[in-house]
């Protein structure tokens, strides 16, 4: 499969194992700047909601690497980045 159809230079910096920048990512390590959880931010770790009040299901619970990542972009820190060999 080839990656990075569209963008030639993600493609470039995927094969040589270059950082390259990405929305969310949660395999492996995760390294982040801690300034979002402080105020005046105050992001949180969190996962999905149940489907209504009355429910015990719940809404992909899984989910706090995409929140995370998008609660990082609310507040600006939307610099996420993967290396291919890690």
């Amino acid at each position: 499969m080839q990656l990075f159809i569209n963008h030639p230079t993600s493609r470039l910096r995927h094969e040589q194992n270059l950082p390259i920048q990405v929305f969310a990512g949660w395999n492996g390590i995760a390294v982040m700047n801690p300034r979002p959880f402080f105020p005046p931010y105050n992001v949180r770790f969190r996962r999905g909601a149940p489907k209504s009040l009355l429910s015990m299901e719940w809404v992909c619970q899984a989910s706090e690497s995409s929140f995370i990542s998008w609660d990082f972009w609310k507040v600006s820190q939307s610099r996420t980045a993967r290396r291919s060999d890690l």
